[in-house]
């Protein structure tokens, strides 16, 4: 199954030593993408892997590649679980072994169901309406003061 990594390199020596060497025909790295590029890729993905080790406050890009139909496989680290409804979207994985059965299940997940939560749940009118709710109780709570 081909394999396209995207993004920016952080640590070179670990690229080098640890990833460099599996880079081949089917395996490749392609550099950072901007919005189009990474559209361009969603058009034509099975899946997105997102298995950072480090907890994330908010993968963007999960939400760009659910907006996308395209079901998420992540680490079950920081806010992926709020991002990713398990089994729904996509799988929330604990190793690269469960990733790889997520991978294998991934047909299992509706493309339009990961749109809809998309909307549902990050939409810009969704999102202002959450602040405005946060904002408003903090605002009750200082007038309680």
């Amino acid at each position: 199954m081909p394999l396209l990594i995207a993004g920016i390199i952080q640590d070179q020596g670990y690229f080098r030593e640890h990833v460099e060497p599996h880079l081949n025909q089917t395996i490749r790295y392609i550099g950072p993408a901007d919005v189009a590029g990474k559209n361009a890729l969603f058009k034509r993905a099975r899946a997105l892997l997102h298995l950072n080790t480090i907890p994330e406050r908010f993968g963007l890009v999960l939400v760009e590649a659910n907006a996308a139909g395209v079901p998420v496989i992540a680490m079950d680290l920081g806010s992926c679980r709020e991002v990713i409804e398990d089994g729904q979207t996509g799988f929330l994985v604990n190793n690269t072994g469960e990733a790889v059965g997520a991978l294998e299940r991934v047909d299992e997940i509706d493309r339009d169901a990961c749109r809809q939560r998309v909307q549902q749940n990050f939409s810009i009118d969704t999102m202002v309406a959450g602040y405005e709710k946060v904002y408003r109780k903090i605002f009750e709570l200082e007038a309680k003061k």
